[in-house]
């Protein structure tokens, strides 16, 4: 719901009130009658053009943005999105200016449906592109693994979103789940809570990059990793981010899973909207 109206935004309206400013070019504005309230805040004998700036001066206080559908990380599910809700200030001030002396107003507000609504989400199954490398290691170094790709696995990333891997799952700290496993710092390997995330983070981006997508953000390992060519791995640490963008009309959904010693990432969207949108630029260079 709204916020309560600033002292600032009573005070000058009590002092528009009081003085009865009216425009002081053209002819004598209608005027809202004595005594009426918008939502407790005196607005009688207003001249409609002040009246109509001061209700612009109270949208924020009544703003409600839509939420977006999402697709629930646990069942893959779509869980519908909920419209918001937004000052008319047009509308507000007809009312205003047609109630009778002393009559209370409510604010007229318009509805503001969602820009991605559930049905915007549905049959997004097909298997746009694909990667698959082989876990080795540890214990600990495959549970990071399983612990990152059950974050990851059924995220959603809509047309022109750029996706962050460390803003998914991340931070790689001990108190977010994570385990000591080995990791590389200045090349060479310590022991790091996180250790084996990378690999789940250079599998999507192998899948990124023969979907086309634009690649935002890339570092390399400082020394080669087992489980992927040199060249084709993507690090994730600390600042060090994977991102990417979705430049396709379809939204697309991250499918993360692990059998058995496999480690598949998959891109689902709708294949008859697997174009580029339009409107985006040329693609960001990526960081080597």
């Amino acid at each position: 719901m709204r916020r309560a109206i600033p002292f600032s935004v009573i005070l000058l309206a009590t002092l528009a009130v009081f003085l009865g400013w009216q425009p002081k070019a053209g002819p004598p504005a209608q005027t809202i009658a004595p005594g009426v309230m918008l939502d407790h805040l005196e607005v009688g004998r207003l001249a409609a053009p002040t009246a109509a700036e001061l209700i612009s001066w109270l949208v924020p206080l009544w703003d409600h943005p839509p939420l977006n559908a999402t697709i629930d990380h646990t069942t893959g599910a779509v869980r519908p999105g909920q419209p918001g809700w937004r000052l008319d200030v047009s509308k507000t001030l007809a009312v205003l200016l047609s109630a009778g002396p002393g009559q209370e107003v409510p604010p007229v507000l318009q509805t503001v449906e969602p820009r991605w609504p559930a049905e915007a989400l549905q049959n997004l199954s097909t298997p746009l592109a694909s990667f698959q490398t082989t876990i080795t290691g540890d214990a600990n170094r495959v549970y990071n693994v399983e612990l990152a790709t059950s974050l990851l696995n059924n995220t959603l990333v809509l047309p022109s979103q750029v996706f962050s891997f460390n803003a998914v799952a991340g931070p790689y700290e001990t108190s977010r789940g994570y385990r000591e496993a080995p990791v590389i710092v200045d090349n060479r390997y310590e022991m790091g809570a996180g250790g084996g995330v990378c690999q789940l983070s250079s599998t999507l981006y192998q899948a990124v990059q023969a979907l086309g997508l634009t690649v935002v953000e890339r570092h390399g390992h400082t020394l080669p990793v087992t489980y992927i060519k040199t060249g084709q791995d993507a690090t994730v640490a600390g600042s060090l981010d994977f991102r990417f963008r979705n430049d396709l009309i379809t939204p697309l959904v991250i499918k993360a899973s692990r059998q058995g010693d496999i480690l598949a990432v998959v891109l689902l969207g709708r294949k008859d909207e697997a174009k580029s949108v339009p409107s985006l630029a040329s693609p960001a260079p990526a960081t080597p």
